[in-house]
């Protein structure tokens, strides 16, 4: 298998690491809004696996969920958006 230019791919894709941002905290550890998170979401439908593998991805959910409100005043299943 070729690529466009005619060389093989290597096995591994080259990454340049100096190009990306330095680890932050809630990169590394679950924050209160990250547990709060999975604290209100059903034991049974709780991702577990993915707080401990990659918290980052559940801060973000944590921070992006904020921003989508239920509004109790409207038919179920519509979202107010704040």
């Amino acid at each position: 298998m070729t690529n466009e230019s005619g060389n093989k791919p290597s096995a591994a894709a080259q990454v340049d690491y100096k190009r990306c941002s330095p680890p932050e905290k809630d990169d590394l550890e679950l924050s209160a809004a990250g547990q709060a998170l999975l604290a209100s979401i059903e034991e049974s439908a709780r991702p577990k696996e993915l707080a401990v593998l990659f918290p980052r991805i559940v801060n973000r959910m944590a921070k992006l969920w904020k921003t989508v409100l239920v509004d109790k005043d409207r038919a179920p299943g519509r979202r107010a958006i704040r």
